[in-house]
């Protein structure tokens, strides 16, 4: 069995892939781009995952989603973790735990 934490950032400004631009035939006609406030370029969430090859007891193992109270707010959380297909929680703090970035 394993257990890992890991950032999940809100969005991704410097993302690479497949990128449409004006020169893409069939393109959007301009360059792509991304409309990000300076919040949402804070604030990751931390995925705290635990895993294991067994198939049977990897069904019943926690994945904990730990977000900061901008993050997440309270009626989602409570949404979320009412209606969840399994064992997945969201934790919603203060402020998000994270040792990475």
């Amino acid at each position: 069995m394993n257990i890992d934490e890991t950032s999940v950032a809100r969005s991704f400004a410097a993302g690479r892939g497949l990128v449409v631009t004006a020169r893409t035939p069939g393109g959007l006609g301009q360059d792509p781009f991304q409309r990000i406030r300076g919040g949402e370029l804070r604030g990751p969430v931390t995925h705290v995952a635990m895993a294991t090859p067994y198939q049977e007891l990897q069904r019943l193992l926690p994945q904990v989603f730990m977000g900061g109270s901008k993050n997440f707010t309270e009626p989602f959380v409570h949404q979320f973790n009412t209606e969840a297909p399994g064992p997945v929680y969201f934790w919603r703090e203060r402020s998000c735990w994270n040792n990475t970035g």
